[in-house]
């Protein structure tokens, strides 16, 4: 494990550390899911209810509160963390979040 200058664990997600929501989305929330409308490309991204658990806590805490809430729920198993990854990622590529 890495730990940083404030003693935070940096070994499971350093190239993801610093993501955020992207200033251009704008979210709906539907009975624990989610519909993200980017407003700049028109594109709509469906978040089901996982996925809409992430993004709001990550709205919420930013990326390393919410990864840490998310473990203190869940778990932290070597799959989950590679779903967490996964999850993260592909909101990444898609535009959801962005490097902040």
């Amino acid at each position: 494990m890495v730990v940083g200058p404030r003693g935070e664990s940096r070994a499971r997600f350093p190239i993801l550390r610093t993501v955020k929501v992207a200033d251009t989305m704008y979210v709906e929330w539907v009975e624990g899911e989610a519909v993200v409308l980017n407003r700049e490309s028109g594109e709509l991204h469906y978040l089901n209810g996982t996925a809409a658990l992430v993004f709001a806590l990550i709205q919420e805490h930013g990326y390393d509160g919410a990864m840490t809430e998310v473990r203190n729920r869940f778990g932290s198993t070597e799959q989950i963390e590679g779903e967490l990854r996964d999850l993260v990622s592909d909101m990444k590529e898609k535009g959801i979040l962005v490097d902040g």
